[in-house]
C-alpha cells in the first residue's frame, strides 16, 4: 500500500529510531531507551507492535513523533547490514535427511524473528557434519528406508559383534579403540575432499553424491575389522540344536542376575521327549571348558587337589575331547582324566 511504502522509506533512514511496544504508548527504544509515543502524534492511543520514528524529542522524557507502524521483516531487508543472525537448537529431521535449526535475527539488541527453520550446514557445515554422522547415521531408528549400503552393511556387522558378546558372555569383543563416530567421520572427510569438488558433508543429499562419485568402499567395515582378538570367533557357538531332521533355535543373552541370562532352546513341549540329553549336553562347544571345569569342581576333594591347577588340566583334555561323541560327557571324561594324570574318576562322581 501506498503508506507502507512511505513507512519503509522512513525506516530506511531512520533504522536506529525502531522501538519496541511494552504497554499502550510506553515503547522500548534503541539502545535500552525507554520512550513514549508523542500525545498529538495519530498513533496515539493507536499504536502497533513496532514503531519508526522520524523525530525523538527528549524533554521531560523522550517522546516519539512522526511515527509509522512497520514489520519485522521490513527491518530484517532495510537492515539486513545490521542484522546479527544466530543459529540455535539445531536437530536431525529424518524426513529431510539432514539437520535443521531456528534461525535467530536481532538488531539493535532487538529480536525480530527466532521461529524460521533453516538448514544448519548452510550457516555451520562443520557442526553439522559431526551431528548428521551422530544422529544421522548412528542415531536409533534413523534414516529408516533411506540407509546407504554401507550403513545397513555395519549395522549388520554390529549386531553380529552383540551376538558374539552374548554367546561368549563377554563386553570386551569390540576393539575398545574403534569408535563408529571417528571412523564415519575421518573417512567421509578424506572422500570428500578428493571429489572433484571438494565439500563438507552434512547431509544425505550430499552423502549420497560423494558415494556416487566416490564410492562406499572406505565407508564399510567388517566383523574382524571390530574385534579386539582377530582369533575371536562364534564357529564354537551355534545357533541351532540339530538332532536327526529336527532344528531347534538357541536364544545367546548376557543378562546377568536376570531370567533369560545364558542360553535357551527353543522347542515344542511335546517333543521334550525326543531330546538326546548327552547331544543337548555336548552341542555348544564353546561352552566344553566351562562344563568340565565345573565337572572336576564337583569330584570329591581327594580327587580334585590333583587336578590342579584346574584351567592347565583342562586345556589337555579339550585336546582330546569330542564333542560329536555318541558317549555321555562323564563317560568321555572319566579316562581321559586317568589316561592323561592317573586319577581314577567314576563318571558317576
Amino acid at each position: 500500500s501506498y503508506y507502507a511504502s512511505v513507512h519503509r522509506a522512513v525506516l530506511a533512514g531512520f533504522l536506529s529510531h525502531i522501538s519496541h511496544k511494552k504497554e499502550k504508548n510506553n515503547y522500548e527504544a534503541t539502545r535500552g531507551r525507554e520512550t513514549m509515543i508523542f500525545p498529538g502524534s495519530g498513533l496515539f492511543n493507536k499504536g502497533g507492535e513496532w514503531l519508526v520514528s522520524a523525530e525523538m524529542v527528549k524533554t521531560s522524557r523522550l517522546y516519539m513523533r512522526v511515527n509509522g507502524s512497520i514489520q519485522t521483516a521490513w527491518v530484517s531487508h532495510l537492515g539486513s547490514h545490521l542484522v546479527k543472525k544466530n543459529y540455535i537448537n539445531p536437530w536431525w529431521e529424518d524426513k529431510k535427511g539432514e539437520i535443521l535449526c531456528y534461525e535467530e535475527e536481532k538488531i539493535f539488541g532487538f529480536l525480530l524473528s527466532k521461529d524460521k527453520i533453516v538448514p544448519y550446514g548452510r550457516y555451520k557445515p562443520e557442526e553439522a557434519a559431526s551431528m548428521f554422522i551422530r544422529d544421522g547415521l548412528l542415531g536409533e531408528g534413523a534414516l529408516k528406508g533411506k540407509e546407504p549400503s554401507f550403513l545397513l552393511n555395519n549395522r549388520k556387522v554390529m549386531l553380529e559383534v552383540q551376538s558374539l558378546e552374548d554367546k561368549l558372555r563377554r563386553k570386551d569383543i569390540a576393539d575398545e579403540n574403534f569408535f563408529l563416530e571417528d571412523f564415519y567421520g575421518k573417512n567421509i572427510k578424506r572422500l570428500s575432499q578428493s571429489m572433484a569438488k571438494p565439500q563438507v558433508v552434512y547431509d544425505l543429499r550430499q552423502l549420497t553424491r560423494l558415494i556416487t562419485e566416490m564410492g562406499d568402499k572406505e565407508l564399510s567395515f567388517t566383523l574382524e575389522d571390530l574385534l579386539a582378538k582377530p582369533d575371536t570367533s562364534a564357529e564354537d557357538y551355534p545357533d541351532y540344536f540339530v538332532q536327526g531332521d529336527q532344528k531347534y533355535t538357541l536364544d545367546y543373552n548376557f543378562n546377568p542376575g536376570e531370567e533369560d541370562d545364558g542360553v535357551t532352546l527353543r522347542i515344542p513341549v511335546r517333543k521334550l521327549p525326543l531330546l538326546d540329553p548327552n547331544k543337548v549336553e555336548t552341542t555348544i562347544p564353546g561352552k566344553n571348558r566351562e562344563l568340565i571345569v565345573a565337572l572336576i569342581k564337583g569330584l570329591p576333594k581327594e580327587k580334585r587337589k590333583k587336578l590342579i591347577p584346574i584351567n592347565s588340566h583342562v586345556d589337555v583334555i579339550l585336546e582330546q575331547f569330542q564333542s560329536e561323541s555318541e558317549l555321555p560327557v562323564r563317560d568321555q571324561l572319566a579316562p581321559l582324566i586317568y589316561k592323561n594324570f592317573g586319577v581314577t574318576v567314576a563318571p558317576s562322581e
